[in-house]
């Protein structure tokens, strides 16, 4: 498994995962964690490096 992000950085640049981090649990496609649709949504998250929605 990937390590928790500890930056708010994550995805398959970083291989890191937002899954449990501070800044929330999705992972965006610009490689940020966060929370919401702009992090969550499913065009906009990477679905191996985070939650992701509908």
């Amino acid at each position: 498994a990937q390590s928790v992000s500890r930056n708010g950085r994550c995805g398959a640049s970083f291989g890191l995962t937002c899954k449990g981090s501070a800044f929330g649990n999705c992972c965006s496609t610009y490689n940020y964690c966060g929370t919401g649709s702009e992090y969550c949504s499913r065009d906009k998250c990477q679905p191996g490096f985070g939650d992701c929605e509908g």
